[in-house]
């Protein structure tokens, strides 16, 4: 599998904005996350266009615009590499799966309309539309898709027993799309499926027809697709968690979205993964997350950890905000352990060289969690949440109702916000403190004011200077 990956970050740097005018960067935050519709509209066709309406016909259709086609399912069929398949207004029952095959196919509806995919009658495991081997390149914007197994998914030849080809359908966009209502996981990302960008959609309802107690169905799941950008998205009311980089992914970044009500967790830096799924040439040691990144998010309301980290190596959350987290359990901020299905070959290794900063995290006095945790079992030998340091800084933390608390498995820690600071031996310029935030998460207490997601930079000539991690 041919798999390059850049070389390590050294520093990090954090763009400061200036200091805005209360509400006002939270305002542009949500003002700047979904689906763009007046992009949408104003947007101009060019090339070979394949058409497909209401009132087109399958069998004598030719996908030209006076001809159009009356499915997705036969333009889909009859794409050739390059192809625009615009989609007329309306709602289109398609009950086989949409499967792109050739290079550079765009699917997206007519500019001024919208289009809806109806998938909703899948009962087996066909998605609603799937990028196959081949479709490298393909786009699926300004549309709404209902229903399949998946909403979106993307095949891989990881399984297909060439060692030296393991590669899937890469450089896919998804851009402003709603996407809802599937049975599991509403994104799939398969192994080797690189370069894959998601961005202003509006992501939501996943597992329709499972039980909370018996949930997998995550708002996006990548499972070892390298350098997957996920930015100003809106996932929310996801059944398990909201968007996971895991088996071995590497360079994957989470940015700038609205991540809500979530049965599981809101982001989540590596998890668990079966070890078939992991490239060993470039990730010997199990690995689940490689380099990931979460920044400038807003969580909020979710069952398990807002921000958590598995088996991750060096990566790193700064700037997000996370709210009402943990409601089940975990912890806001979370550093917690994978199993790899117990195989006796899988590396399972601990968090390595985390980095957190600039964060704010608030709980209300119904959640008591710990606001950070560091999880330990003493399963399979022993297991960690982490390994060496933590670079945690910088962060804001509020417990209404009392003091926070603080716990690592490890040794047995649970303890204030001070005793934390001694026994982490971290937490320069954080504080404990009410950030008083707003409805729409952003602080008006200054001294958190230039940390979590509103610190964003907005607009020309917003950003003030750098601060460099680690310094």
């Amino acid at each position: 599998m041919n798999k390059t990956a850049p070389h390590p970050v050294l520093a990090l740097a954090l763009v400061i904005a200036l200091a805005a005018a209360p509400g006002s960067a939270a305002a542009s935050f949500l003002s700047e996350i979904g689906v763009r519709t007046q992009r949408c509209n104003a947007a101009v066709l060019s090339g070979n266009l394949r058409h497909v309406a209401l009132s087109g016909n399958d069998a004598t259709g030719t996908g030209s615009a006076a001809a159009p086609y009356r499915t997705l399912f036969r333009a889909a069929e009859t794409a050739q590499p390059g192809d625009t398949i615009v989609v007329r207004q309306g709602t289109y029952v398609e009950p086989q799966e949409i499967r792109i095959r050739v290079e550079n196919v765009a699917i997206r509806s007519y500019p001024g309309e919208w289009a809806v995919v109806d998938r909703t009658s899948e009962t087996g495991q066909g998605s609603g539309i799937y990028f196959y081997v081949g479709s490298d390149g393909g786009s699926l914007e300004c549309i709404e898709v209902a229903g399949g197994f998946y909403a979106v998914s993307t095949e891989t030849k990881w399984d297909w027993g060439d060692p030296d080809d393991r590669t899937g359908a890469s450089r896919i966009r998804l851009v402003d799309a709603r996407l809802h209502g599937s049975q599991r996981d509403v994104v799939k990302i398969k192994p080797g499926c690189d370069d894959i960008t998601i961005e202003h959609c509006e992501i939501f309802d996943s597992g329709v027809g499972l039980t909370p107690g018996n949930c997998n169905a995550e708002g996006i799941d990548n499972v070892n697709g390298d350098r997957n950008r996920v930015a100003r998205n809106h996932i929310h009311d996801i059944c398990s968690n909201g968007v996971y980089h895991k088996g071995g992914a590497m360079d994957g970044v989470v940015e700038y979205n609205l991540v809500e009500n979530t049965g599981g967790a809101g982001i989540l830096l590596g998890f668990d993964t079966s070890p078939e799924y992991f490239d060993l040439t470039v990730n010997p040691d199990y690995y689940e997350n490689i380099r990931g990144i979460a920044r400038y998010n807003l969580v909020r309301n979710t069952g398990g950890s807002g921000i958590g980290f598995y088996a991750a190596r060096d990566a790193t959350a700064h700037n997000n905000t996370v709210v009402d987290a943990a409601k089940s359990y975990h912890s806001p901020l979370y550093f917690g352990i994978t199993f790899q299905d117990w195989a006796p070959e899988a590396g399972r290794p601990a968090n390595s060289n985390p980095t957190v900063a600039r964060n704010i995290v608030s709980q209300p006095s119904s959640v008591t969690a710990s606001l950070v945790s560091i999880r330990y079992s003493n399963e399979l030998g022993g297991l960690s949440g982490l390994s060496g340091a933590l670079a945690i800084r910088d962060n804001c933390y509020h417990q209404a109702g009392g003091a926070g608390v603080f716990a690592d498995g490890r040794t047995g820690f649970q303890g204030n916000f001070s005793q934390w600071r001694a026994h982490i031996a971290g937490e320069a310029g954080s504080l404990e403190t009410d950030p008083l935030l707003d409805a729409d998460g952003l602080p008006h207490n200054p001294l958190c004011r230039r940390m979590g997601h509103a610190a964003t930079p907005t607009g020309s000539g917003a950003a003030a200077g750098l601060l460099l991690l680690g310094e």
